[in-house]
């Protein structure tokens, strides 16, 4: 996604963990950066991590030992997208640290770039806390004077067990990090401090998942609240799309931003803002359900997260995922402007208690959003209510079982949707019928079956398919049935499913008519019919 933080250099290399708070991965000139590993795997995994993800206009030197040689070799086709310069010096050389700076200036113009410094064991080993002082203070001062930053990947249990003698450096080291491996596939983040250009970040413990060669944050496990980067409480981040029916919107403290991408970037630089997300098509739904699960995990319990929609077309189930997904409240198509600044003014001294969805794809499976809906053929309808049902009875109970569901919220925990059955008025048939629908919600089915008219609505409320039809049809709903029957519990959707089947093993055994649009009988063919006449009309 493009970055929109402007206050960090664009030649500075980034700590890009999938998930990690952007005040934590952001860098800044004149500074120095260190992250500990206890192994010599995870070193170059992460830096990897890092190249792979530079941008282009990222300018940097690394220094390796041999060690690092055969790492940095695998890594030219990442490398070669931006300008990065790569050294090595004398493995285990302590004269060659104390000297490098020197080094570098006989060499290269380091102006501008971000200085990445792989050191093992077998030289962090030979650092005294007097020498690691004296080390740091003369790097300090020449990375100011360069305009630089520098980030130390190091590798000993040298610097880990000394890591209180590291903290007594916090005026020369604007960043210390530990990375430890707990299994194959987890490791723990824990940061002492990180200053960046962002703000300052304490004290955070972060669980990471491997996934192949990449680092992603899994979860915080920080006891305290993050603090705030900065005074937001009253900053309100807005995608322009929100306020389309408002017209010209001028209110202080409301920052509106254009495209959806640039809202993500601009609130994750924020801890108890409100951001506002515009929901234009139900397709983009499992996309912004991601961004707020993200910014949530990332940001913490205090921000409010807000989903406007535009198209009327979520429903119970689809706003409690959102919820779950990490949203503090969702908001609907009919409000005025009065209504709802009252109920983002209601919502500033909430903070999200809910149990984070550790999956969105769960809640929001991609099968769901790009399967079958609309008008499909009965023996396909049928298939597809049944799976439908299979599945949620199946997610149902699993989050039954999780929550320790109690007989009084079974009902809800079961809840399907529900089966619509409906008969055209006298003289159009249930294919004509058909033909005004306009379904664009997937999930939701339609099907005709002899004289009549069915429609499965994933997620619906029985006290608000009246309204629903009314959207779904293109002409008034009442005036093409004559009347309606809504089958709303488990057990009278499969007895309707069941007529549904009896229906067509019925007509399978009669002779049907064409359903070619051609040969199709038009309304009312069988009423009275009167020969045209001739007449002659005198012209005046």
């Amino acid at each position: 996604m493009p970055d929109n933080t402007s206050s960090t250099p664009d030649f500075l290399y980034r700590i890009t963990i999938d998930g990690l708070p952007v005040e934590m991965e952001c860098l800044r000139t004149g500074a120095i950066y260190l992250i500990n590993f206890d192994e010599w795997d995870d070193c170059t995994l992460l830096l990897r991590q890092i190249l792979r993800k530079a941008d282009v206009s990222t300018r940097g030197v690394l220094i390796t030992t041999s060690d690092a040689s055969a790492s940095v070799q695998r890594m030219q086709d990442t490398i070669s997208a931006h300008d990065l310069r790569t050294f090595r010096f004398i493995e285990g050389s302590l004269t060659a640290l104390k000297t490098l700076t020197n080094d570098l200036d006989a060499t290269i113009r380091p102006h501008q770039r971000t200085i990445i410094l792989m050191l093992p064991e077998s030289v962090t080993s030979q650092i005294s806390q007097e020498h690691r002082r004296a080390i740091l203070a003369s790097a300090q001062q020449w990375i100011a004077k360069n305009d630089c930053a520098a980030l130390i990947l190091s590798t000993g249990g040298n610097l880990t067990r000394n890591s209180s003698a590291m903290l007594e450096n916090n005026d020369l080291l604007a960043g210390l990090v530990h990375l430890t491996r707990i299994s194959e596939t987890q490791l723990e983040y824990r940061c002492a401090y990180w200053r960046s250009a962002l703000g300052v970040t304490g004290v955070r413990n972060l669980s990471i998942i491997q996934k192949v060669d990449e680092l992603h944050v899994q979860a915080d496990m920080t006891a305290q609240d993050p603090m705030p980067t900065v005074a937001d409480g009253n900053r309100y981040i807005i995608e322009r799309s929100v306020l389309k029916d408002f017209g010209q919107i001028h209110e202080a403290g409301w920052e509106i931003i254009d495209s959806r991408e640039q809202v993500y970037e601009r609130a994750r630089q924020q801890v108890n803002a409100t951001v506002i997300f515009a929901l234009n098509s139900f397709q983009q739904l499992p996309e912004i359900a991601r961004l707020i699960h993200s910014l949530r995990r990332e940001r913490g319990p205090l921000i409010k997260l807000v989903v406007r929609e535009s198209i009327s077309q979520l429903r119970l189930r689809d706003e409690q995922n959102l919820l779950d997904c990490g949203a503090t409240l969702v908001l609907g198509t009919d409000l005025s402007y009065t209504r709802f600044k009252s109920l983002l003014e209601n919502i500033q001294t909430v903070r999200y208690t809910r149990e984070l969805s550790q999956s969105v794809d769960s809640l929001f499976p991609e099968e769901d959003i790009r399967g079958v809906h609309g008008v499909v053929a009965p023996s396909t309808f049928l298939t597809r209510v049944h799976a439908r049902i299979k599945q949620d009875l199946k997610d149902s109970r699993q989050t039954g079982a999780k929550n320790g569901a109690s007989k009084a919220n079974k009902k809800s925990m079961e809840f399907l949707g529900l089966l619509v059955s409906m008969q055209p008025v006298p003289g159009l048939s249930a294919q004509q019928a058909l033909n005004q629908l306009n379904i664009r919600r997937f999930e939701d089915l339609a099907c005709s079956v002899a004289d009549e008219v069915y429609v499965f609505l994933h997620g619906c409320l029985p006290e608000v398919v009246p309204a629903v039809l009314q959207q779904l049809f293109r002409l008034p709903f009442d005036e093409i049935f004559i009347n309606h029957t809504v089958f709303e519990d488990l057990s009278s959707i499969q007895g309707a499913l069941q007529h549904i089947e009896e229906r067509m093993s019925q007509l399978d055994d009669v002779p049907q008519a064409s359903t070619d649009p051609a040969t199709e009988s038009a309304p009312g063919e069988n009423a009275i019919r009167y020969a045209p006449q001739r007449v002659r009309l005198s012209l005046v």
